[in-house]
């Protein structure tokens, strides 16, 4: 095996602040969903490790030595060594079930992909492969997990950071715990000097109730997690579940997402600017929220509100104004042309309207946008120049720039109202609360 000094190595000062720091075991490599699926039979009735020896008497599958640890941002570092001649080594394993050297621990790998091989001969001359991994997904199980129901879940939320150090929502009869990490304030120290983008900031924890499954946990996670994004204007991400019982972690799940930056400039709704944001924010319209998502699921609408969500997020974070216009013009065709077809307009009308005409038609739903911001400047002094010629040419920055606040802040307002919030945000033109 490589060593937990490797990782150590490879993550600095960093490795401290580990979600998971080190890990090891042995396990097998699968190629089949079908095999996994009987592997999961088997391990109700016998244990994990008389199912790996079934599995590689019948199979012959590859064994592998497997280190683990999961970094401050949520990543999952997965190094696995094999000592055995398997021909080619693969560049993408499906599967990967395997135990912890202490025997506590079974682990489950999924989508792994193989970033960098090196191989080197030991003191005995036996030929070792390192495999240098990103699984897409990983669960750390305990034996008896299966068998109990979790008390908690503790989510490691990425980039969700509060000048209060605990915060306490109640959503759908559940009182719900943020709480920032004990070191928050050194990991921000690193994102500020640029060694790290963003990072694991806070946790939150969230109670079972009788019967709930992990499955309707992780869907309330997924929508919790959404809807601080737009509160934030910030990519917060769930990558580490623990799941408790009796104060004890049974069970982890990792989610490998793609990595953002942590965005300070701007937050619709936070406890900094308006007193008690963030709750009264999850008590006045987080319901509505989840309402509109469930809509599009079940296809009652053509609206995806958490599709709006990453283009905000992502205007947001970019950092070069053309960009941040382009994207923002995006939003904008798409939200309009949703929201009209679920007003009843009809698609031909929808689609043969302009940018203009649709601000315009939007404006009778939501009866607020100011007649000047309904003319021709969108379309024809941003959208057309920016979109047929790839750059805005006759108009200086400070008028784009003043352009853009102005329909992102109208974009914002449009939202809120959608999802009927009547208190106070963070307006992007005044820097100050204001009603939307």
């Amino acid at each position: 095996m490589i060593g937990k000094k490797y990782f150590k190595n490879r993550l600095g000062e960093t490795y401290k602040f580990s979600v998971i720091p080190y890990m090891y075991g042995e396990g097998y490599g699968l190629h089949s969903i079908f095999l996994l699926f009987i592997l999961k039979i088997l391990n109700n009735k016998y244990s994990r490790l008389l199912v790996l020896y079934f599995y590689r008497e019948v199979h012959q599958s590859p064994l592998y030595s497997w280190e683990l640890c999961v970094d401050v941002c949520g990543k999952s570092i997965l190094v696995l060594t094999s000592k055995e001649n398997y021909g080619l080594i693969p560049r993408r394993i499906n599967f990967f079930i395997g135990v912890s050297s202490d025997n506590t621990w079974n682990i489950a790998c999924k989508k792994i992909k193989v970033l960098n091989v090196k191989s080197c001969c030991s003191d005995t001359e036996e030929n070792i492969d390192f495999l240098y991994c990103r699984p897409f997904y990983v669960e750390l199980s305990q034996e008896s997990c299966s068998l109990i129901q979790p008390d908690y879940a503790k989510v490691f939320l990425s980039n969700f950071h509060q000048n209060d150090n605990e915060i306490y929502v109640e959503i759908q009869e559940k009182l719900i715990h943020f709480q920032s990490l004990k070191n928050t304030k050194e990991i921000l120290a690193f994102i500020e000097m640029e060694r790290l983008s963003g990072a694991i900031l806070s946790e939150m924890l969230i109670p079972f109730k009788k019967h709930e499954t992990t499955e309707d946990i992780q869907y309330q996670i997924q929508s919790i997690s959404k809807f601080l994004s737009f509160l934030r204007l910030n990519s917060i991400l769930p990558f580490v579940i623990e799941y408790q019982s009796e104060k004890e972690a049974i069970q982890y799940s990792i989610t490998n997402y793609p990595q953002h930056p942590l965005n300070r400039n701007y937050s619709v709704i936070d406890n900094s600017f308006i007193h008690r944001g963030i709750p009264n924010a999850f008590s006045c319209i987080y319901s509505n929220y989840v309402d509109l998502q469930a809509k599009f699921n079940t296809k009652q609408a053509t609206l995806n509100i958490n599709r709006l969500i990453s283009f905000m997020v992502e205007i947001n974070r970019q950092r070069y104004m053309d960009v941040k216009l382009a994207t923002l013009i995006i939003a904008y065709e798409y939200f309009m042309s949703k929201c009209l077809l679920d007003h009843g307009i009809s698609s031909d009308k929808i689609n043969n309207q302009n940018i203009q005409q649709k601000l315009g038609e939007i404006n009778k739903v939501f009866r607020f946008i100011p007649k000047q911001m309904t003319g021709d400047t969108f379309r024809g002094n941003l959208r057309n120049p920016l979109f047929h010629e790839g750059e805005i040419p006759n108009l200086p920055i400070e008028e784009q720039i003043s352009l853009f606040e102005n329909y992102y802040d109208l974009l914002i307002r449009m939202v809120l109202r959608l999802f009927k919030y009547s208190g106070e945000y963070r307006s992007i033109l005044t820097n100050q609360p204001s009603i939307p």
